[in-house]
């Protein structure tokens, strides 16, 4: 049994080589393709002649409110390397709550509980620099209203070293209550003020992956190497839920409501 105290104990923990190699090289694979439609797309709307040049175009955007919130949704969720919502639903992403490594950490985090999976898993490609695809300091629960009991699984398909940045966490805040009141926002929720605690870069290797709950604050960190940053998280939950799900018994997509 997989030794999960740690997270039990402080509300996050790295497990390393938890996922298939065969699984991270075919979603890799699948992103790196998802991610040259999606640059297609917003070429539509924002001329750039490379990836350096899109994220000073970013930059440039973001220098202007006013002009940002103009932008189309659809937009903005690819200019912060968010993959289609097609992308997202492909079912090549089931690869991971169908590994048997995944399953047992759902049986030990939601022990005889029905497990299902949030529809759809987030995907991402964070180009070096683009300053707008860092999610500001949040804990998971205000994002994610429709559901109760859940957990996080964050996976990346490149190794996460200083440069290249993945997730920082907000050390001994596993267990705080909701820091954010308001659920306005125009795209990211507005961060939550840094309360002084230590903030921890969760260094990893493609294979790893890293456990998260509900309350525990944590953040992106920025990509400034010459690589491109692919990862994928999953909300695991028990009980109801508001959105689409995909049931782990059935492996069928439920819709909210039936």
């Amino acid at each position: 049994m997989m030794d999960l105290s740690f997270f039990q104990k402080n509300g996050y923990q790295v497990l390393k080589q938890v996922i298939n190699p065969q699984i991270i090289s075919s979603i890799h694979t699948f992103l790196q393709t998802e991610k040259e439609k999606t640059l297609n797309c917003i070429q539509q709307s924002v001329a750039f002649s490379s990836h350096a040049d899109l994220c000073e175009k970013i930059a440039e955007l973001l220098s202007d409110e006013s002009n940002f919130k103009l932008l189309d949704h659809d937009l903005r969720n690819m200019l912060s390397g968010h993959l289609s919502l097609e992308s997202r639903l492909n079912p090549i992403l089931h690869l991971v709550p169908k590994d048997p490594l995944i399953q047992e950490i759902c049986r030990q985090l939601l022990p005889n509980k029905e497990v299902r999976l949030h529809l759809p898993p987030t995907a991402r490609f964070v180009l070096p620099n683009n300053v707008y695809a860092a999610t500001p300091a949040h804990q998971d629960i205000s994002y994610n209203k429709h559901v109760e009991d859940f957990f996080v699984l964050w996976i990346p398909y490149c190794k996460i070293d200083e440069q290249c940045g993945g997730v920082i966490v907000q050390k001994d805040t596993g267990n705080l209550p909701e820091q954010l009141s308001s659920e306005k926002r125009q795209f990211w929720l507005n961060g939550i003020p840094d309360l002084g605690y230590e903030k921890i870069h969760c260094t990893m290797e493609a294979g790893d992956a890293l456990l998260l709950n509900k309350w525990i604050i944590h953040q992106s960190a920025g990509n400034t190497s010459d690589r491109i940053r692919y990862s994928s998280d999953f909300r695991f939950f028990c009980g109801n839920s508001s959105k689409h799900y995909l049931d782990m018994k059935s492996w069928k997509v439920v819709a909210p409501n039936s």
